[in-house]
């Protein structure tokens, strides 16, 4: 996301802190953005740190692995379409048997379909895994080739 738009006209419409948080709802992991004040411009880095954490303004804590998945802008996911797959998907338990429950659903990347799955235990919060394949998940039949 970039934007060399500026606000010149001194209304204050969110602080850094708002805008920090924004940025991760919409699933950015890191984001330098440039701030108009009264006193000119600044830019500001806005990085999530490493380990597990938690994202945006504490929707979901993630583990180390999802934090590296989510770091990675091949594999990360906005944190909008986990939350949309854990409201809509088909929750199952987690077949390898922890607490945590597995929802699987589709999603479509770049106009293209694809299964997906969550692991996510209410209890704490948690991700503990996503993937997104066109072969089966679940109970999901694989998905053909576009």
């Amino acid at each position: 996301m970039a934007s060399g738009q500026y606000l010149e006209d001194g209304y204050k419409f969110m602080t850094e802190d708002e805008l920090g948080q924004a940025l991760q709802m919409l699933g950015f992991n890191f984001a330098s953005y440039r701030l108009a004040t009264n006193k000119g411009t600044k830019t500001v880095e806005n990085k999530k740190a490493g380990g597990a954490g938690t994202s945006g303004e504490n929707i979901f804590n993630y583990t180390n692995k999802v934090n590296e998945h989510m770091a990675n802008p091949d594999r990360a996911v906005p944190v909008q379409t986990l939350k949309e797959a854990i409201k809509v998907g088909t929750p199952m338990p987690d077949p390898r048997g922890s607490s945590a429950t597995m929802y699987y659903s589709e999603i479509y990347i770049n106009g293209k379909k694809y299964n997906f799955e969550v692991l996510y235990d209410k209890a704490t919060n948690t991700i503990y895994h996503f993937k997104y394949d066109r072969r089966p998940l679940g109970p999901l039949p694989a998905v053909p080739k576009q």
